[in-house]
């Protein structure tokens, strides 16, 4: 094998010494390099608030839903007439405690919507003891007091109504902020 030619070498030393920049490939690669990583930020902080506005819309979807069962639920507790036996005022009862419960769940750390998600559980609560002290021990008998049932649990019952209506306004409220 032949040895290099020593100016060769020479030149090649010379060109590992001088500064990187020095260089003309430096100077073409800098601003190629400069311009990706600025549009990599930008892509970034891009994806950031795409990621933050679909959160915001997804909440906004959540709330027009949960705004819908609201609706629903209240209409539901209509069904608290004279007449109603203790049976069907349970059935009502555990319902809307199963809708209510499910509807409430994701917002029950909401800010906006804590206390009267509190409200409306603790309205939940009282109710459910008003039908456990309409209860009747001998449901034969039941017709012997008629409408017992009815306005042993109607005024708690037109409460809980009443907390949902709040409750639903408050939730129609947010969805409006979330729209603008």
């Amino acid at each position: 094998m032949q040895s290099p030619d020593p100016q060769t070498f020479e030149q090649i030393r010379a060109l590992l010494e001088a500064p990187f920049w020095t260089h003309g490939g430096f100077w073409i690669e800098l601003p190629i390099g400069l311009a990706g990583l600025v549009f990599s930020i930008l892509a970034f902080v891009e994806a950031k608030r795409a990621a933050i506005a679909a959160t915001e819309a997804a909440k906004a979807v959540k709330l027009q839903s949960m705004s819908g069962e609201l609706i629903e639920i209240s209409q539901e507790l209509q069904g608290f007439k004279p007449g109603i036996t203790f049976d069907a005022a349970k059935a009502i009862y555990g319902e809307v405690l199963f809708k209510l419960q499910r509807v409430m769940a994701p917002f029950e750390k909401d800010s906006g919507l804590h206390s009267q998600i509190e409200a409306v559980v603790a309205a939940l609560e009282t109710a459910h003891e008003a039908l456990n002290r309409v209860l009747p021990a001998d449901p034969s008998k039941e017709n012997v007091a008629p409408d017992s049932v009815y306005y042993g649990v109607e005024d708690q019952f037109s409460m809980l109504n009443g907390h949902i209506g709040r409750l639903l306004g408050l939730v129609e409220q947010q969805s409006v902020e979330k729209r603008k």
